[in-house]
């Protein structure tokens, strides 16, 4: 004889099924939105992917290799990386340029990787992202530059 459940539970067990089954029927038509944002690096225009969880600028070394005349400091150096679920990235070297954003320009460091160790091309994280605000609506990846604002105060103590 078969264990007696609780109607309730059984219930509750049967609504739950039927709010993930009209989560998935409300998603299904939406395509999975990666993304993405054109970029300028030292002038020359390429895709990179925007990741908020990234603690570093990455490109890897073909595209790289497509820009490196621009490149006026770049030095060889590894560093292992370590991202998601432990995985490590040994960086061939770094270099710093200009990135353009929309209408927004920052000085900024990239590490090189091989082409095979990140499935992007150039990953844009948090280094840059702390100075925008990033905006993620179904049609594309905003961002706008946060202008940091320095208050001088005349310090007035009577001597």
């Amino acid at each position: 004889m078969p264990p007696k459940t609780d109607s309730k539970e059984s219930e509750d067990e049967d609504d739950e099924n039927k709010e993930k089954e009209g989560m998935h029927e409300q998603n299904k038509d939406k395509k999975d939105i990666v993304p993405y944002k054109k970029i300028m690096i030292n002038g020359i225009g390429v895709m990179a992917l925007i990741d908020t969880g990234s603690d570093v600028n990455l490109i890897t070394k073909s595209e790289f290799e497509k820009i490196k005349d621009s490149i006026e400091d770049y030095k060889t150096k590894s560093t292992c990386l370590t991202g998601i679920a432990e995985n490590k990235v040994n960086t061939a070297g770094i270099f710093s340029a200009i990135v353009q954003i929309d209408q927004y320009h920052a000085d900024v460091k990239f590490c090189v990787v091989k082409d095979h160790d990140i499935p992007v091309t150039v990953v844009i994280g948090n280094p840059i992202l702390k100075d925008f605000e990033v905006h993620f609506p179904p049609d594309g990846v905003y961002m706008e530059k946060i202008m940091h604002l320095t208050l001088l105060v005349e310090d007035n103590k009577a001597n």
